[in-house]
């Protein structure tokens, strides 16, 4: 496993959280949690609600990952689930 995932695409790190990874996943929700969270700002009432949109988003990603196509983008399929 390489130590810098920083570098590595979205696609690539979905691959790999396919093939087991859960610190490829981790950086995805580190890419994408605050991108997440504004999004659903914009549809939720207050900060608790966006905050529990953002981690079902997240946790209904990891469950569904098996689903994502590697030759898609990451980011549409991600705020899709959002």
């Amino acid at each position: 496993m390489r130590q810098d995932l920083s570098t590595v695409s979205d696609e690539e790190l979905a691959r790999e959280t396919q093939a087991g990874s859960l610190d490829s996943f981790e950086q995805l929700v580190y890419r994408y949690e605050q991108r997440v969270y504004a999004f659903a700002t914009q549809f939720c009432h207050n900060s608790a609600d966006a905050r529990e949109v953002t981690q079902d988003t997240f946790v209904k990603a990891f469950q569904s990952i098996g689903q994502f196509d590697c030759r898609r983008q990451f980011a549409p399929w991600l705020f899709t689930i959002a």
